[in-house]
């Protein structure tokens, strides 16, 4: 399932965990963003990583735990907010 625009209420805080979600599709139009948990979803794709990067210029908390990200994956993920995101709590 993807992350429906109409369920993006523009808030700072979005809980999205435990949802089986496997895109976040209109993430980008939650621009203020700063706090975002998806944990225990179907998400495998870094593509999506990239595009919170990108679009979520605020974002300070990302828990990504308990998705199917590979170990490949999760160390660009973690290389990609290193160098973007240094302030931000990062929870694999």
């Amino acid at each position: 399932r993807a992350l429906k625009q109409n369920l993006l209420f523009f808030h700072r805080y979005l809980d999205a965990s435990n949802n089986d979600l496997v895109s976040l599709e209109g993430i980008q139009m939650c621009q203020q963003l700063e706090h975002l948990n998806i944990a225990n979803n179907h998400m495998s794709s870094f593509d999506w990583i990239v595009t919170i990067v990108n679009t979520l210029p605020d974002l300070s908390f990302l828990d990504l735990s308990g998705n199917q990200f590979s170990q490949e994956q999760i160390a660009m993920i973690q290389n990609l907010f290193y160098q973007t995101k240094p302030h931000c709590t990062l929870i694999l």
